[in-house]
This record gives C-alpha cells, sequence and structure tokens, in this order.
C-alpha cells in the first residue's frame, strides 16, 4: 500500500484510486440507479410534499422552505421532454433525481471504502448500500433528504483524498461537496465540519481555504440563484424552518434529547451490522493499546477515518436535539454506517478476521435484501384502490365521506389529484384532518355520515412522547376530541393495516357516524 503525505497525523492506507475502484464504483452507481427507480410512478398524490413541489417547478416561484438541488435537477431532467408538463410527469422526474441523487451517493461511499481498505471493501459497501430498504424506500420519493445525502457523501470522499494528498482540485471538491450537501437541505451545512478539520489537520493554509470556498461559492451561487431574486421571502421561510427543528412542528413539541433515532437506526440496519459496527469502533480504540495492537495485528487508523467514524455521531447527537423528527433525516447516517461495517473486516489483519467478517457481511446483506423485497412489494400495493372499490360497492353514490389529507381520496377541485387516474362516485371532503370539517355534530348537520381516517395524521394526537406547543393547545384539544368521537361511537366499516411504507401503505379506517 502507497503511503500518503505525512501532513497529518497517521497516513491513510491507500493514497491512489485505481481502475478497479473506479469500476466498481460506476457499477454500484449503475445497479443502484436501475433499482431505486423501480416501481417509483405511483401517483403524485401519495405523498403530501409531492404536489407542493409540482408547482414550484411549473411556475419557477419557490417557497424556500429547502434549498433548491432537487427542484433545479429535476427541471434539468424534465428539460428533454416537452412542455407543458403534467404533474405525473414531474413528480416522475423527481423520483428520479433521488434516485440519481442516492446512487451517486452510493459511488461515493463505494470509493472512500476503495480508499481506505482497496476493491473488496468498496464492493462490499456498494452491496450493502444497494440492498438496504431505508435508502431503497428514500429514493423513490420527491424529497430533499436524497439530495442532502449526495452532498454529504461527495463531502466525505473529498475530505479523505485531501487528507491522503491535498492539491487544489481535491480543497475545490471539498468545497463543492458541502455546498451540495447545503443546496440538498439548510442541514447540510453540518458538513462545513470536514473543511474546518480538514485545514486543521494539513497546516492552516489560506489557499487551500481559498480553493474550497470558491468553489463552495460557485456551486451554491449556480443551484440556488432563484433566492438572490427573493431574499426577503427566503429569509422568511428559513427561519420558519429553523422554527420548527427547534421548538417542534405542526403544533407538536417533545422533550430533547431523544432516542427517537436510535430506533431509526435499529430498523435501518440489522444485527449482523450491529456487530460489524461494534468490531469497527473497538477496532479504533484497541489500536491504542500496545498489546491488543501486537495480537490483532492492528494499525493506528488514518486520521481521516477517526474524523469520519466520528462525524454520524456527531451528526445524530445534534439530530436527538430537534423535536421535529422523521426516519428520512438520519439518511446520510445510514450510508456512514453500512460504509463503516463493511470496513470492520480490514481493520484487523490476523487470518481469521477477514473470513469472520465476511460472514457478518453476508448476513447482514441477506437480512437486507429481504427486506428491500418486502418494500419493493410494497411499492405495487395499492389500499387506496383498494378502499375506492369498496365505496363503490358498498356506499350509495350521494355520500359524503370527510377524510384525513393521508386517507388520499380524490377530492373535486384539488390539483393535487391531477394525473391521479381515480374516479368515486362518492362526495369528498377534507384539508389537512378530518377534524378540520367540523366537529362530529356538525358532519352530520351538513349529511356527512363517513369519516375516512389515516394514522398518518390523527396518530399525532395520541402520542405519549408528544405535547402540543402551547399557542396549539386548544386547537389539538379540539382535533382529538374529534377523533376519540369517531373512534367510540362510529362503526367500523373498512380498514387497511398500515404497512412498511407509510406513503404507499397508510393504516386507513373508514368509520360510519351513527
Amino acid at each position: 500500500m502507497n503511503a500518503a503525505s505525512n501532513n497529518f497525523w497517521f497516513p491513510d492506507f491507500r493514497s491512489h484510486l485505481g481502475r478497479a475502484d473506479f469500476a466498481i464504483a460506476l457499477a454500484t452507481f449503475l445497479c443502484a440507479f436501475l433499482i431505486f427507480t423501480r416501481g417509483n410512478d405511483f401517483p403524485a398524490h401519495y405523498h403530501p410534499d409531492e404536489p407542493s413541489k409540482v408547482r414550484q417547478v411549473r411556475a419557477e416561484e419557490y417557497n424556500f422552505n429547502h434549498p433548491l438541488l432537487l427542484l433545479q435537477t429535476t427541471k434539468g431532467l424534465l428539460l428533454t421532454t416537452p412542455e407543458p408538463w403534467g404533474q405525473a410527469q414531474i413528480v416522475r422526474a423527481g423520483r428520479t433525481a433521488s434516485a440519481l441523487f442516492c446512487a451517486l451517493a452510493a459511488a461515493f461511499v463505494a470509493l472512500i471504502a476503495a480508499h481506505f481498505a482497496g476493491p473488496l471493501a468498496a464492493t462490499a459497501t456498494g452491496l450493502l448500500v444497494i440492498s438496504n430498504q431505508q435508502i431503497f424506500e428514500l429514493a423513490h420519493y420527491m424529497k430533499e433528504d436524497p439530495a442532502l445525502a449526495l452532498g454529504v457523501c461527495a463531502a466525505a470522499l473529498a475530505f479523505v483524498r485531501c487528507l491522503a494528498c491535498p492539491t487544489a482540485i481535491r480543497w475545490a471538491a471539498l468545497g463543492a461537496g458541502c455546498a451540495l450537501a447545503i443546496s440538498g437541505k439548510y442541514l447540510g451545512a453540518l458538513t462545513l465540519m470536514l473543511p474546518v478539520a480538514a485545514l486543521f489537520l494539513t497546516g492552516k493554509s489560506w489557499r487551500n481555504a481559498g480553493w474550497c470556498l470558491g468553489a463552495g461559492l460557485i456551486v451554491l451561487l449556480a443551484v440556488n440563484l432563484p433566492i438572490l431574486g427573493s431574499l426577503g421571502e427566503f429569509s422568511s421561510n428559513l427561519g420558519r424552518e429553523m422554527d420548527y427543528a427547534v421548538s417542534g412542528h405542526k403544533g407538536l413539541t417533545r422533550p430533547v434529547p431523544h432516542g427517537v433515532y436510535g430506533a431509526v437506526f435499529r430498523e435501518a440496519t440489522n444485527p449482523a451490522i450491529w456487530v460489524l459496527l461494534a468490531a469497527f469502533y473497538a477496532s479504533l480504540g484497541l489500536a491504542w493499546i500496545p498489546k491488543m495492537t501486537q495480537l490483532l495485528r492492528l494499525t493506528k487508523p488514518p486520521i481521516s477515518l477517526v474524523v469520519l467514524s466520528i462525524f454520524p455521531l456527531v451528526y445524530v447527537a445534534l439530530l436527538s436535539f430537534s423535536p421535529k423528527t422523521h426516519h428520512r433525516y438520519f439518511l446520510p447516517l445510514t450510508f456512514f454506517f453500512l460504509l463503516l461495517a463493511a470496513l470492520a473486516p480490514f481493520r484487523f489483519r490476523v487470518k481469521q478476521a477477514l473470513p469472520i467478517g465476511m460472514l457478518f457481511l453476508l448476513a447482514g446483506l441477506g437480512i437486507s435484501v429481504s427486506k428491500t423485497l418486502e418494500y419493493d412489494r410494497g411499492f405495487e400495493n395499492d389500499a387506496r384502490q383498494a378502499l375506492i372499490t369498496f365505496l363503490a360497492n358498498n356506499l350509495p353514490p350521494n355520500a359524503i365521506i370527510a377524510q384525513d389529507k393521508r386517507v388520499g381520496l380524490p377530492v373535486e377541485g384539488q390539483d393535487r389529484f391531477e394525473d391521479s387516474g381515480m374516479t368515486l362516485p362518492q362526495k369528498v371532503v377534507g384539508k389537512l384532518f378530518a377534524a378540520d370539517v367540523g366537529s362530529v355534530q356538525e358532519l352530520r348537520n351538513m349529511g356527512i355520515r363517513y369519516v375516512a381516517v389515516s394514522d398518518g395524521d390523527y396518530g399525532r394526537f395520541f402520542l405519549k412522547t408528544h405535547k402540543p406547543r402551547p399557542e396549539e393547545a386548544a386547537e389539538f384539544a379540539r382535533r382529538k376530541a374529534f377523533y376519540e368521537e369517531v373512534f367510540s361511537t362510529g362503526k367500523l366499516l373498512w380498514e387497511s393495516p398500515g404497512g412498511r411504507l407509510q406513503y404507499l401503505q397508510p393504516s386507513i379506517k373508514l368509520y360510519e357516524l351513527p
């Protein structure tokens, strides 16, 4: 193995990447993109956020709740097709962009593995990422988290390459990677820890900092140029998003720090991955004990690997201090933890380590594949179409149904149901919550006898871990009382239990009011 430059504490395992490494990364990208685009043609309104992104792409009037990497990439993909663009066409392009982001992120972490341990580690990392069920699911939605994951992984790759040989191009790539992360989501600003660490470890150099900063600013401006024309709206909405992150979202808050992402980590990985991660982190500590170093033939980890192993821990700790939670916020960390797990067998140089590690890698891969196949089947099942069939066959055509937003029955006059292909003889009304249509008595007075609810909406009112913000307490109590009355007095006519995919397999219940 080639020694890297000695301007930091310990040399990296490899100072250059070969043709085999890039071939593996390319194969990882192509396979990932092919798999991540499977089954991504479900109706746009199944995801509550996608229709609003369609409106932004069409009108080029952005709300700046997030930076613009996803929306600009979506527009770029649409340029090959003539306007006007339908909602289904725009959403499909946006989902393709998400798949592209995740596939590129997979290739980048494969290259990081190759940097530290060679082609075999790169192959193992690529397989773990491609088969991971959380990455597979989130690559199917027109959301900003895959864009963030792309930027974080790009910055991480540039970081380790900078420490191996800090050239101007690599410093520029590090700045560009951080800019991509920030352009994916504002949370991507956490990647700025990497260039700061790189400057500290390689010796403070204004020239290197200039390359990094200059490239970063160019990428930020190129992706987010519309912000300059709407600075007031950008500032206002950025402040609102920061308030959500600090105080809670949609009227709800929760105590911090919390352990939500421990459960997310367990769901996104599996026991074989946990064993490999435990071995990896143990190898970092044991490498400083001379007797263990001799016994296990451990090498002291390169400082770039130490930083990459600490980065996801700092990241998840910061997430745990926000009352706004979602499993998709964990997506960049899933890439990191799978990378570190794949590197574990290569940290121990004893003969038994590699075959034992490979057995755990194969076990982890097998479990991931089985889960991902379950998710893949989930994209082929449609609970809403089953509900529409039930309504058409069992309810009078003049019935009126009040629904939660995530139930997703078509509402006349709402553009979010454009291109849905759904038809229903009954009339459907509803806003975010069925409770917002009126009280149970008011629904009766309006001739509404049926209520369709989804756990994804009403479930927040029954969470023991959450409480309403003070200014939302009265509205929270009113809505909760509505659902309690529906559940206690209504007759359950139809039910679809929730599946793995919260947007395609939501828990839906249909009640008839007495």
